[in-house]
């Protein structure tokens, strides 16, 4: 029986009845086999940008391969994601060739989801001004979470916190057309 333990500092976005049969079809298990707890917790010890840290325990099995594996991890990183949770994500499988973990930092899940690094920096100063709804040439907190939701992507105040730290490299509280630019290539 898969263990799926999910903590949180702050509500999920999400219910747990909504997670389940996603989470069902990703391991390949039926709804009665997966078990999925929920914890609100208070957690001194994330990852910048973290919201929740997931512990998953299963069985190893001869279809769980590692690259299996880590398929599943990512799709329920993108599952988390899509709700707007960026998900610290440790498996156990008892089978010690298979242990694995994920972890996608949402400045590159931003990078990634808007293919930052494929633009031109006309194309970025393009996108950094849509961005800069006021127009005074910087991006602030409020601006780039409504500019990341225009565009499907909803993050949690911790995980627009940790884009803004990650491009503000002047720390003035904004990112501006430079350090928007950096941030796009850096991988």
């Amino acid at each position: 029986m898969p263990l799926l333990k999910v903590f949180t500092r702050n509500s999920l976005r999400v219910s747990a009845s909504e997670l389940h049969e996603p989470l069902c079809k990703i391991w390949g298990v039926p709804n009665s086999v997966l078990k999925l707890l929920i914890f609100k917790v208070d957690d001194m010890s994330s990852l910048s940008g973290e919201d929740v840290y997931i512990d998953l325990r299963a069985k190893a099995t001869p279809a769980r391969t590692k690259d299996v594996v880590q398929g599943n991890i990512e799709k329920m990183s993108k599952l988390f994601y899509d709700h707007g949770h960026a998900a610290n994500i440790r498996i156990e499988l008892y089978e010690p060739s298979l242990q694995s973990a994920f972890w996608k930092a949402p400045k590159t899940k931003v990078c990634e989801d808007l293919d930052l690094h494929e633009m031109s920096d006309e194309q970025l100063r393009d996108l950094f001004n849509q961005l800069d709804k006021n127009g005074d040439g910087s991006i602030d907190f409020r601006e780039l979470q409504e500019g990341l939701a225009d565009r499907g992507l909803i993050l949690m105040d911790s995980a627009i916190q940790h884009v803004m730290a990650a491009g503000d490299r002047n720390s003035d509280g904004g990112i501006d057309v430079n350090e928007f630019i950096a941030m796009s290539r850096e991988e």
